[in-house]
């Protein structure tokens, strides 16, 4: 928003410590630092955006059109200035308005479309505007809408599409600066340890650390985060094998730490999809 961006990409680049970013491939991450591979990609999605807009404007146009060429406004019609039919000058203007429930109950519905007290005169040239294609925009515009997810998708990306390629520039000087100074950010020890882990089983885990343990509890359960929980599962799991008891303490309505990766619903879905109901019993506490 300014000339100085220093803030903005400090600020920008606390992202790199979002397990969502961090859980990237490096392959995914490759792909977003070829710059010629992004622009490839920003040409496809604008050309996503562009022929969605394109066809609602003509769609637009075409409407107002019909309406002027049967000496009509949108005013004329069921609602007044409020009429619904007034998508179609914003439409046509280019402002990418969604169509009402209103708007949607026009199509194939000719008495939504007057009043009782609607004059003769223009009541005649609303049924015959109906019938030769403004019943039919109306559809097409419905049906644009319906098939809206690429272009709002389209969209969506686009509003941060530089903010993937700055992130792995910035990431890449961190750990150029790890390198080189020999550190370790504490932040990336859960995902040092998932990726060693790596879906290994659990005696890999024990022969790494040395220690074979038999119980685990975790207290706190609603603040861990969705890496933590991958790399406890397979010990868990092993101890359940055999028959050992362990225990998970937390209450989702204390989830307070979205901002360093927590996931609440890890206790709510995750965990009993990932043990057999069995091996898991629930006490809730007064």
């Amino acid at each position: 928003k300014g000339w100085s961006i220093k803030k903005d990409i400090q600020e920008l680049a606390s992202e790199i410590f979002n397990e969502k970013y961090k859980s990237l491939s490096h392959s995914d991450k490759e792909t977003i630092h070829d710059k010629a591979n992004l622009a490839n990609y920003k040409r496809a999605l604008t050309k996503i955006v562009r022929d969605f807009e394109t066809k609602l404007k003509a769609i637009g146009e075409k409407g107002t059109n019909l309406i002027h060429r049967f000496g009509l406004e949108y005013t004329d019609f069921k609602g007044g200035r409020n009429s619904a039919f007034s998508h179609f000058v914003k439409w046509a203007n280019g402002d990418i308005k969604e169509p009402t429930a209103t708007f949607i109950n026009l199509a194939d519905n000719l008495d939504g479309w007057t009043t009782k007290t609607t004059p003769p005169e223009k009541r005649a040239a609303i049924e015959a505007v109906y019938f030769d294609g403004l019943n039919e925009q109306v559809k097409s515009a419905i049906t644009l809408f319906e098939n809206s997810t690429p272009y709002y998708s389209a969209t969506a990306v686009l509003n941060y599409f530089f903010t993937l390629g700055i992130l792995n520039d910035v990431q890449r000087r961190l750990q150029q600066l790890q390198q080189d100074e020999n550190i370790l950010f504490l932040s990336d020890t859960t995902e040092l340890l998932n990726n060693i882990i790596a879906d290994s089983d659990s005696p890999f885990i024990y022969e790494k650390t040395g220690t074979h343990l038999t119980h685990y509890m975790i207290d706190e359960f609603q603040d861990t985060s969705a890496m933590q929980w991958n790399n406890f599962r397979p010990l868990i799991r092993e101890s359940l094998a055999h028959n050992n008891f362990n225990l998970i303490v937390g209450d989702v309505k204390q989830s307070i730490y979205r901002w360093r990766n927590s996931d609440w619903r890890l206790r709510e879905e995750r965990v009993p999809a990932d043990f057999l109901p069995d091996s898991i019993r629930e006490y809730a506490l007064d």
